[in-house]
């Protein structure tokens, strides 16, 4: 597709560009990207994926040969930020282009305001300029010039660098930048209704026919998004949620990972990538796996949490035992869990347990009770763990919550709601730092393969795994509690303290690991296959 054909027979001038396949090695993605009809597509990677020379070669080797008389904007937040370091991927492209991207005084490749615009050839600019040559064996360097500047340059095609018009001038914002293609880079920092006014600016009247419309306009025209991957909540990750609910074959998004591009950079450069950013999952997802994720403020309160920690889809380890953690209240959440040991032995023969934790799946719901909690989670357990009676499966079901939650009040116990429904959670009593710092340490605990024994399911449990990333955190100045020891809580901390709650009660109520340390505080621990009357009034679920 981006393969650039010799000129008309055999004729070989400075002006006829290099075929970029001589050296440029996309991956399968930034492929799919160049091959794609979509007027709307959007790059979305981190450090070294290839994306900025992907639109070079974009801008320069496709849109601009194929399309005479084309006009390309490469818009970003500034001018500056363009110069800084937009222009140095073009200005490193050029050269890997051959000769046809030099400037010579008397080229098709020209250098315009010291580099803020670029003429550059296109397919029917060479043809027509090589025959002209062969027409005016003898011209002189002044007839090339004339020919250049009041024929060629209609024919070539123009990129232009710019920063986004700013929105003081709000009525008139992009006046004047009427264009075939238009790139936004670092989208990320720049607003929807730049993009909505960017579009209304593709029109553009080509020098061929045979790209162009009955009216002259440029059949070829779209808007490209070069950007790092943002938050989840950015509008580019909400237009690309809304895409997913309402399928249209004029937009597409790639999520570029940088370790898919390792054979364009240097040795080591991704695994150094990866250490920087190990302890920083948000960012790792950003700039190693092109994915949306949100960075916070604050202290995260499960420091502990790596990018190793995450994992999509994963699958059920049978002979676990389904674990069930509550946290009650009117805001309130359930975490199910797989819990196993695999015991192994040692070089000396000694054997030993590794025990193994992932969180698979969460309930989250406001303005709840714990009735409707209970009857969610039956029919959540039927649905997605149909096997939790299977014991060839599953080891067996077992429930735990916060021993404040056998706390009587005026409408009973949360417990006692539980047991209505035959559902018999166990629960001891723990401080809150102390049992943050047992959770810490499990994320900090690896098994005799050198392997985290925790893991989560970030696609089932979005709202727990957004909370190890650093949503659960200790307030900054001017947030309730700056200052004090308890991690931000309720709306104001986005309610991740639900479903870290959730979590947390089940780890520390169950797992051998910390039990040791637990059981020396002489806890009070809730019992095992205790039976009540059950709720025979309650609905069906």
């Amino acid at each position: 597709m981006l393969a650039i054909p010799d000129a008309l027979d055999k004729f070989t001038e400075p002006s006829v560009p290099a075929d970029p396949a001589a050296w440029y090695r996309p991956g399968t993605q930034i492929k799919e990207f160049h091959s794609s009809p979509a007027r709307l597509r959007a790059l979305i990677g981190g450090r070294g994926t290839g994306k900025t020379t992907a639109i070079a070669v974009e801008a320069i080797c496709k849109h601009g040969w194929h399309n005479a008389g084309a006009k390309i904007y490469i818009l970003r937040k500034t001018q500056d930020s363009n110069e800084d370091t937009t222009l140095e991927t073009f200005s490193l492209t050029w050269p890997k282009l051959g000769t046809a991207y030099i400037d010579t005084g008397v080229s098709l490749f020209k250098k315009i305001e010291g580099g803020k615009e670029f003429r550059i050839p296109s397919r029917l600019a060479v043809e027509l300029y090589n025959k002209w040559q062969r027409e005016k064996p003898n011209a002189t360097k002044q007839d090339k010039i004339v020919w250049l500047e009041y024929i060629g340059a209609r024919y070539c095609s123009h990129i232009i660098f710019a920063g986004v018009p700013e929105k003081r001038y709000q009525a008139s914002r992009f006046r004047g930048f009427e264009c075939s293609l238009l790139i936004f880079v670092e989208a990320d920092q720049l607003n929807k209704d730049d993009l909505d006014l960017g579009v209304a600016c593709l029109r553009w009247k080509g020098a061929d026919p045979e790209t162009c419309d009955e009216n002259g306009f440029i059949l070829d025209t779209g808007v490209i998004l070069d950007t790092n991957p943002p938050g989840t909540m950015h509008w580019i990750a909400e237009m690309e949620k809304d895409l997913e609910k309402h399928p249209d074959p004029n937009m597409q998004f790639w999520h570029l990972k940088t370790r898919d591009n390792a054979h364009n950079l240097p040795d080591g450069y991704v695994d150094s990538l990866e250490r920087q950013y190990r302890k920083n999952p948000a960012m790792y997802e950003r700039m190693l796996n092109g994915q949306y994720a949100d960075a916070f403020d604050g202290n995260p309160v499960f420091y502990a949490f790596a990018s190793e920690h995450a994992a999509n889809s994963l699958p059920w380890p049978q002979g676990a035992f389904l674990i069930r953690s509550w946290d009650f209240g009117t805001t309130n959440a359930i975490i199910w869990s797989a819990y196993w040991a695999d015991t192994y032995q040692d070089a000396e023969g000694k054997t030993l347990t590794d025990e193994y934790w992932w969180d698979i799946h969460e309930y989250f719901a406001l303005m709840s009770d714990v009735e409707r909690q209970c009857k969610a989670c039956l029919s959540i357990t039927n649905k997605i763990f149909p096997f939790w009676n299977d014991r060839t499966i599953c080891s067996g079901v077992r429930d735990y919550c916060d021993v404040a939650g056998k706390a009587e009040t005026d409408k009973g116990s949360s417990v006692r709601v539980l047991h209505s429904y035959e559902i018999y959670p166990g629960y001891m009593r723990m401080g809150l730092q102390e049992s943050l710092a047992v959770y810490n340490r499990i994320l900090e605990k690896t098994d005799h393969y050198g392997k985290p024994i925790y893991k989560v399911d970030k696609k089932s449990c979005p709202m727990l795994y957004t909370a190890s990333l650093g949503g659960y955190r200790y307030p900054v100045q001017g947030e309730p509690g700056f200052g004090g020891d308890e991690p931000l809580k309720g709306p104001r901390g986005g309610n991740y303290d639900h479903v870290a709650d959730a979590s947390r009660y089940g780890k520390y109520n169950c797992l051998r690991l910390i039990r040791a340390e637990v059981q020396k505080m002489n806890s009070p621990i809730g019992h095992w296959g205790r039976k009540e009357t059950p709720n025979r009034v309650r609905r069906d679920y």
